[in-house]
């Protein structure tokens, strides 16, 4: 397992997270609220962006993350610097992918996630127990919508910290291990078993025969 490379001054990752589309990739309200949330953000300071989430409509071959990732580049074109991670699932995933995904390609100073304002909380507790202390998280909330308006965010919160109650932030493989054997999206029980491909230093899905594609 890979450790986080040391942290570089005046490095930025940006990540975007994704909410809903339809069956023709369209974005609603909320996701392009997220989206126009980063776009002043990273006119204000440079740094690299990135949007994560799966193909989750079975109607819809194109993954959230490509979604939001083509209405940035409708909004703001020829911005460079923009990449897509397509395996999460949730907010856990997110944070998980996102590490893995620095460890592929290169240390920042700051992971700056941007979502809803009401999935602030939460967003920020998941980022900071995948990334402990060694990288700086801050989070950014797009629309009015606080936690009161979505009660589910609570209930989720608490399932994050049942799932990982006796596991010290920053544990990267014992997080792995947790989320793989135990988080429902991920171990086979709601949508189809993924693994931990140490090569690759990244989640890859599982076959149903038991084998990797």
């Amino acid at each position: 397992m890979k450790g986080i490379r040391p942290i570089m001054e005046n490095e930025t990752l940006y990540v975007c997270l994704g909410n809903w589309m339809d069956e023709t990739a369209q974005l609603n309200e909320e996701s392009k609220q997220r989206v126009e949330l980063l776009i002043e953000l990273v006119r204000q300071e440079s740094g690299h962006v990135l949007f994560t989430g799966w193909p989750y409509r079975p109607d819809c071959s194109t993954s959230i993350a490509k979604a939001m990732s083509d209405y940035f580049h409708m909004c703001f074109p020829k911005r460079s610097g923009v990449f897509f991670d397509e395996v999460a699932r949730d907010t856990v995933g997110d944070a998980i992918c996102v590490r893995l995904w620095c460890e592929r390609r290169r240390p920042y100073r700051l992971v700056h996630i941007v979502t809803s304002n009401y999935h602030v909380p939460r967003t920020q507790e998941i980022f900071k127990f995948v990334f402990s202390t060694d990288v700086a998280i801050k989070v950014s909330g797009a629309g009015k919508k606080s936690p009161a308006d979505a009660p589910q965010e609570y209930n989720s919160l608490l399932a994050f910290r049942e799932t990982f109650k006796d596991v010290s932030a920053g544990d990267m493989p014992l997080i792995l291990e947790r989320l793989l054997s135990v988080h429902p999206y991920y171990n086979g029980k709601v949508y189809p078993a993924m693994r931990y491909d140490a090569l690759s230093n990244a989640l890859v899905p599982i076959e149903d025969k038991g084998t990797v594609k």
